[in-house]
C-alpha cells in the first residue's frame, strides 16, 4: 500500500529506485520515514507516519524502541506512542548502558521528562553496572539532568572506593572539579593518586600510559583547575624517566619516514637527461638512458641526503643493554610510547635550503634535483652509554631532526640523537649568554643555538654538542618504497617538473 502510494507520488524523483528496492526489502524504514518529512519530499506527513508504524514492529532492541521513540517526539510529538517504545525498551534492555541511555532520553526536557520513571531507570543501571567509567556517566547525568548532588556525590564516593588505573582516577578527579565543584576532594583524589603511582612496583601497569601520567599532571597544573605546580612538579617528575640501570640504552625511533635527497647538478650530460625526463613526464629518483644515469642521490653538490623516521609523529622505544652492539638485552624500559608522551627534547637541527651565495658557485644552466620515497615502519636507533655511578634520565635526551620545508615539503626528518649531560647542558649555556648563568634551560634555547651553528657561530658549542652526539646503529625501514616524489628546476627557481614519479 505504501510502495503504491511512493510510485503514484514519486516516480520521477531522483531517489525513487533506491527507495523501491530499501522498502522492498523490509529496510530503512525510520530513514525514508525521516526523509519524507524533509523539504525534498514536500514534508509527506502522511507517508512518514505509515512507514514509522512498520518501523514499530521491526524494532527488537532496546536502542532501536529508544531511537524510535525520539523520532516520533521530534517529528509528531506523539508522546503516548513514545511512552510504549521506551517501555518496550526497558524490556529489551539487557546492561547497565542501556539502562542509562533510556533513563537519560526519558529524563530530557526534549522527551518524556519523566523524572521518577528515570531514576527508577538509573538505579537499575547502578545494580549492575560493572564499569567505573559507566558509573561515572551515570553519576554526572543525575547531575546534570535530575540536578541531584547529593545522590551524585554519593555514587562518585562509592566509585572511589574501586578505582584501580590511573585513567579511572583522572576521570573522576575531573568529575568532582567540573560537575561536583568540590576543588579539595579532586586534590585529595590526586595525592592518592601519586601515591599509587610511586608505589606500584609496576609503575605502567597501574599508570596505564605515559599520557595518563601527563593528563594527571596538566589537570594538577593549570591554573583554572588545581593551580598546584609543586604537586604537578611530582608528576612530572614521573614522566622523566630515570632509572639507576648502566649499561648500552638503545634508544630506537620508529615512523613512517624515508629517504630525502637535495642538490644540484652541474654535468651537461645529466642536465640534459632531467629535462628531457622532466619534459616527458617521466622522471624518476633513478634516470638512466642507456648512457647517461642520474639519481637524486648522486648530485654533483648534496645539500642534503637523509634517511629516517618522522620526528614529530614517531614512537619511543628504550632497552638497556650490556654490550655496545646491543645484543645482550637487559630491560626494556619503554615500549613505543607516543614521543610527545615523552619528556625528552624534539628540535630542528636544521632547515636547509640553496642560498644565493651557492648558486653562484655553478653555471647558470644547472638544474637542482631532488625527491624523496616514503617508507614504513623506519627504525632508527641510537646508543646512549650510562657508566656506573651515572643515572639514565630522559629529560638528557634531544632529538634533532632536519626540516625540509624550505626544498621538499613539511617533512621532520629525525638525523641526530644527543644526550647532554646537566653540566655539558650548563656549559653551553654558559657560552651561549656571554658567562652570565641564569639557569634558564637548554631545551628553550637548542634550535635558536643550532641555527646559528649553521651559520657558522659558536663553533666551540659545536664542539661540546658532537661531543654529545649518540652512535647511530644501523637504520632499517619495512623495505619497501611507499610514494615516490621528484623536483628539478632551474637555479632560478623555475621548476622543470615538480610530483609523484
Amino acid at each position: 500500500e505504501i510502495i503504491k502510494k511512493i510510485k503514484e507520488q514519486y516516480s520521477g524523483h531522483e531517489d525513487f529506485d533506491e527507495i523501491i528496492t530499501d522498502l522492498s526489502d523490509g529496510d530503512f524504514f525510520s530513514l525514508w520515514a525521516g526523509k519524507f518529512l524533509e523539504d525534498g519530499f514536500d514534508n509527506n506527513i502522511d507517508l512518514a507516519k505509515s512507514l514509522y508504524a512498520l518501523q514499530i514492529d521491526k524494532c527488537e532492541n532496546a536502542s532501536d524502541s529508544r531511537t524510535l521513540a525520539e523520532e516520533l517526539i521530534e517529528h509528531f510529538n506523539d508522546k503516548s506512542t513514545a511512552k510504549e517504545l521506551y517501555q518496550k525498551s526497558e524490556e529489551f534492555s539487557e546492561d547497565a548502558d542501556d539502562y542509562r541511555s533510556l533513563a537519560t532520553s526519558i529524563t530530557s526536557s526534549k522527551n518524556l521528562y519523566d523524572k521518577d520513571w528515570s531514576k527508577q531507570l538509573y538505579d537499575k543501571a547502578i545494580e549492575i553496572s560493572e564499569d567505573i567509567k559507566g558509573l561515572m556517566y551515570i553519576s554526572e547525568e543525575i547531575c546534570n539532568d535530575h540536578k541531584d548532588k547529593d545522590w551524585s556525590i554519593k555514587l562518585y564516593k562509592e566509585i572511589e572506593s574501586k578505582l584501580e588505573n590511573l585513567e579511572e582516577y583522572n576521570i573522576l578527579i575531573s568529575a568532582t572539579f567540573n560537575i561536583i565543584g568540590d576543588k579539595d576532594w579532586s586534590k585529595t583524589l590526586a595525592q592518592k593518586a601519586i601515591e599509587q603511582l610511586t608505589t606500584t612496583d609496576d609503575l605502567y601497569s597501574f599508570a596505564g600510559t605515559l599520557l595518563d601520567i601527563r593528563t594527571l599532571a596538566d589537570f594538577i597544573a593549570d591554573t583554572d583547575k588545581l593551580n598546584d605546580k609543586a604537586l604537578a612538579e611530582e608528576v612530572y617528575a614521573i614522566i622523566r624517566i630515570k632509572t639507576p640501570l648502566t649499561g648500552y640504552f638503545k634508544f630506537t625511533i620508529m615512523a613512517t619516514g624515508g629517504e630525502f635527497a637535495y642538490g644540484v647538478i652541474e654535468d651537461q650530460n645529466k642536465i640534459d637527461l632531467l629535462k628531457n625526463k622532466s619534459d616527458d613526464g617521466t622522471i624518476g629518483l633513478d634516470n638512466d638512458d642507456g648512457d647517461v644515469t642520474v639519481s637524486f642521490y648522486d648530485c654533483d653538490f648534496q645539500l642534503f641526503h637523509i634517511f629516517g623516521p618522522s620526528g614529530p609523529y614517531s614512537e619511543v622505544s628504550i632497552s638497556v643493554y650490556k654490550d655496545e652492539e646491543c645484543n645482550d638485552e637487559i630491560e626494556e624500559i619503554i615500549s613505543k610510547n607516543d614521543i610527545n608522551q615523552v619528556d625528552l627534547n624534539l628540535f630542528t637541527i636544521s632547515n636547509p635550503y640553496i642560498t644565493e651565495e651557492m648558486k653562484e658557485k655553478y653555471s647558470e644552466d644547472s638544474l637542482v634535483f631532488g625527491g624523496y620515497y616514503y617508507e614504513k615502519r623506519i627504525h632508527f636507533p641510537a646508543v646512549i652509554h650510562i657508566k656506573e655511578n651515572e643515572r639514565f634520565d630522559i629529560t638528557n635526551v634531544y632529538i634533532g631532526t632536519v626540516n625540509m620545508d624550505e626544498t621538499l615539503g613539511g617533512d621532520e626528518i629525525v638525523s641526530n640523537v644527543f644526550y647532554i649531560r646537566p653540566a655539558i647542558s650548563q656549559q653551553i649555556m654558559n657560552i651561549y649568554q656571554d658567562g652570565e648563568n641564569s639557569g634558564e634551560p637548554l631545551s628553550d634555547f637548542i634550535g635558536e643555538i643550532y641555527s646559528e651553528i649553521n651559520d657558522g657561530e659558536y663553533s666551540d658549542i659545536k664542539e661540546l654538542f658532537d661531543q654529545c652526539m649518540c652512535e647511530t646503529l644501523e637504520i632499517e625501514g619495512k623495505g619497501e618504497r611507499e610514494e615516490e616524489y621528484a623536483v628539478v628546476k632551474t637555479l632560478d627557481d623555475e621548476i622543470l617538473f615538480d610530483g609523484s614519479c
